[in-house]
């Protein structure tokens, strides 16, 4: 028989509202999310742009942009950069980008950390 030789309670750490803003867990979710939209944009897939849209994402990036700490701002204002620049139009080969501009910026342009 195993017998547990610790018997302290283990504690589950998470880090929720503005603390996890400080510790710039908004800016990597965020970040990473943004990330997997734009690639998939760039693959000729739209539906996690779509998603995105659905749920509101850009409500949510606003929304941490207004209330995040002046560095982490910044960090997500240049993910709206990215997001805008995001090629949609699946019959072309430059893509129409988000804000309109056709053949603006090329996948190389598009710098995502």
């Amino acid at each position: 028989a195993v017998t547990p030789t610790n018997t302290t309670p283990t504690a589950t750490v998470c880090l929720y509202r503005e603390a996890a803003e400080r510790a710039g867990l908004w800016v990597v979710a965020l970040r990473t999310v943004i990330n997997l939209v734009v690639f998939s944009c760039s693959h000729q897939c739209l539906e996690l742009l779509n998603d995105f849209n659905s749920a509101n994402g850009y409500h949510v990036l606003c929304y941490a942009i207004a209330n995040s700490s002046g560095s982490h701002a910044k960090k997500l204002l240049e993910l709206v950069t990215i997001l805008a620049c995001c090629k949609t139009d699946l019959n072309s080969d430059t893509g129409r980008m988000l804000n309109g501009a056709d053949g603006a910026l090329d996948d190389e342009s598009i710098r995502i950390d």
